[in-house]
């Protein structure tokens, strides 16, 4: 039945075991009846409601991964501007620190700015941390974003191909 057509549907053949019984053909032929009621509820559904379902479940899957994709480019785009200023004032320290071991006598620059130099070394370690953990955090949200849409995309195309199956199956049943 195509575009909500009323016929019986085709089924397959079957034919009556016991055709002298009269109470079990009146059974097989309720059971006819049934089935065809079966066959043609089974076929509108096909072709109405599950074909809006994988419809709406695209546009859904298309929303999803579009709003993955953008918060994936917001991080990116927010993340990175921070990281990279982090960078900028902490090579920033290391030059002012510079300019001030410059001031000092020959004899004091190597020994004057210890703990200051202690402490830039540790800060170094602390950019250095935070650009690793901004890697590593890219890199699995990276990886996430293709992830999902790779398996919403693999349901949907999963569901569509049940469905082009069912569609066949129901295509070729024989009638009687």
């Amino acid at each position: 039945m195509k575009g909500g057509e009323q016929e019986d549907m085709p089924r397959p053949v079957i034919i009556p075991s016991y055709p002298q019984d009269t109470a079990y053909m009146k059974l097989f032929n309720d059971w006819g009846r049934e089935n065809n009621k079966t066959y043609a509820e089974f076929s509108l559904w096909l072709d109405g409601p599950m074909i809006e379902f994988i419809d709406n479940l695209r546009a859904y899957i298309e929303g999803v991964n579009t709003y993955i994709a953008c918060c994936y480019s917001n991080w990116k785009s927010q993340a990175s501007v921070i990281v990279s200023r982090n960078r900028a004032w902490v090579n920033s320290m290391g030059d002012w620190i510079e300019s001030v071991r410059v001031l000092l006598p020959d004899d004091l620059k190597g020994v004057a700015l210890v703990s200051w130099d202690d402490w830039y070394d540790n800060l170094k370690q602390w950019m250095t941390a935070q650009e690793n953990w901004y890697n590593s955090v890219d890199a699995d949200l990276n990886t996430l974003s293709v992830n999902v849409e790779t398996l919403l995309n693999n349901i949907l195309s999963t569901l569509q191909k049940w469905l082009t199956d069912m569609q066949n199956w129901r295509n070729s049943w024989p009638t009687i």
